[in-house]
Order: structure tokens, then sequence, then C-alpha cells
């Protein structure tokens, strides 16, 4: 059960990443270079395949120019 929920609330997450991401026209690659990783680790995110830390969602909350509140601003799931 809590293992279906975590993997709910990646997938959330990774879709709010890639929404935003793409709202500002940058890359996976791009996106993975402002935060000091790569194209892999975001499509990984983005895709609910990883759960990132809080530390790591406020990089890239901060690479997308957003607040960390925007990304974690999910639907209970």
């Amino acid at each position: 059960m809590k293992a279906d929920i975590k993997l709910a609330i990646s997938k959330e997450i990774g879709k709010r990443v890639a929404e935003l991401r793409k709202e500002k026209g940058f890359s996976q690659e791009k996106l993975g270079f402002l935060i000091d990783s790569n194209r892999q680790f975001i499509y990984k995110v983005e895709n609910g395949l990883f759960c990132p830390t809080i530390a790591t969602l406020y990089f890239i909350a901060q690479a997308l120019e957003c607040d960390l509140e925007c990304l974690l601003s999910i639907k209970r799931v």
C-alpha cells in the first residue's frame, strides 16, 4: 500500500516538473545541467521512476524559478 502511494506521489511530482520545464522551454538536458545532474535523472524524475529528496526538489524549483510549494502542490492520492 505505501509503495503504491509513493509511486503515485512520484508520478504526480514528475508530471509537475515536466509541465514547468516545458513552460520554461528547457530540455531535460538543460534542467539536468542547471541542477548539476543529467538528462537521465530528469527523465526518471519526470516519469515517476525516482522519488527525489526535498533538497533535490528545491534545486529543481530554483532552476524552474518557482517555489518548492509549486512542485509539491498535488492532489491527494
